[in-house]
């Protein structure tokens, strides 16, 4: 069998924009204002063409602009790059690569298959740490009328992201044309706040995971907290995350402990507004309570108080409620809370007015 032609070579001090000059199909390195160093090795045929090249890729720093998926240049240094390129096995391959992005540490891979005829080249990403402060700043304008876009920017904040793996389908000729609902990432996050609708109490000191798919986020919340209310676990769930027209659905769960009063100040407010309906000032009670809450809304980032659904079912014991029976307290416990839309039911064992008495009381 006739040998090929054999490559070792280096690169010196090449600017990433002369590529496309020389023919690579990559129309975003044009315009692209930084220098490359490193080696190629591999093996051309006969007629020249690559049969198998290994590339180690350097260049000390620079600006990436990454127009249609970003709004303004990044500044990056220390990019090492190793890309394979095999026609055999028809593939070409990103791996161990890494770069600081703005002082954040980027790792690389990425394989393409050469016979698909998928246009899109799948990109995977970690980030061991992000702040959700870096988020904010780097969200693209041009993007931030999804519901994803509307929680990432607005109504999460605070926390920091660890060990974030992200896969984005690229189209290196137009990095505009994302599929946003083929993007895949997980994450865990700590100290994070939720304003996720006002006046309702906000979530804050957060701690978890979340996982997006199919255009779903799904948000596993371990601990964190609602005023003193301690979140011992929950979750948040997005569907249609970043469809343009089709609005999705956000189902929020909560088990909470905490004082009876905080449990109340939470339900009197907008959506639930039970305050004066049970015609408790939350400051005079007495009590703990377990709480479960579920609460879903239409992905809209204005909503009316009529589109929110929350239902509460708490658990209270030593409870003092005053006058809440025809002007009478009820104390002890254990009570069961029930809160459907309008309807809310107060049952179980204690004494009104220092009588024992099995209660079963409720208003629509």
């Amino acid at each position: 069998k006739e040998q090929g032609i054999s490559v070792d070579g280096t690169i010196g001090r090449i600017n990433a924009a002369s590529l496309v000059k020389w023919g690579a199909p990559v129309e975003m390195l044009e315009g692209q204002k930084f220098y490359l160093n490193g080696s190629v090795k591999g093996q051309l045929d006969h007629d020249w063409k690559p049969e198998k090249i290994s590339a180690e890729i350097l260049s000390d720093q620079g600006t990436l602009d990454l127009e249609g998926l970003l709004d303004t240049p990044l500044s990056f240094s220390n990019l090492s790059a190793n890309i394979l390129y095999d026609r055999a096995a028809e593939l070409i391959k990103i791996e161990n690569t890494h770069l600081d992005l703005n002082g954040k540490t980027v790792e690389l891979s990425g394989t393409r298959d050469m016979t698909s005829d998928d246009k899109y080249f799948m990109v995977n990403m970690v980030i061991p740490t992000v702040s959700f402060d870096d988020i904010h700043a780097l969200w693209p304008d041009s993007a931030k009328d999804t519901l994803f876009a509307d929680w990432m920017t607005k109504r999460l904040s605070k926390g920091i992201i660890k060990d974030l793996e992200i896969g984005i389908p690229l189209n290196v000729h137009d990095l505009a044309d994302v599929p946003s609902e083929r993007i895949k990432g997980k994450l865990s996050f700590t100290n994070l706040s939720a304003d996720y609708r006002p006046p309702m109490l906000p979530v804050e000191g957060a701690s978890g995971t979340a996982t997006l798919e199919n255009d779903t986020l799904d948000i596993q919340v371990a601990s964190g907290k609602i005023s003193d209310l301690k979140i011992n676990k929950g979750s948040v769930n997005f569907t249609k995350l970043t469809h343009p027209t089709d609005i999705g659905d956000v189902k929020i769960v909560a088990d909470l402990t905490g004082p009876v009063a905080t449990a109340l100040t939470y339900i009197e407010k907008e959506p639930i507004s039970l305050g004066e309906k049970i015609g408790l000032k939350p400051s005079e009670v007495k009590g703990t309570a377990d709480v479960n809450v579920v609460a879903t809304f239409p992905g809209l980032a204005d909503l009316l108080a009529e589109q929110v659904e929350v239902t509460v079912d708490a658990s209270m014991r030593d409870v003092y409620l005053p006058k809440i029976v025809r002007g009478l307290d009820l104390t002890g416990g254990p009570y069961k809370l029930k809160v459907a839309g309008p309807m809310f039911e107060v049952a179980g064992q204690g004494q009104l007015s220092g009588r024992d008495i099995d209660l079963t009381y409720s208003e629509y």
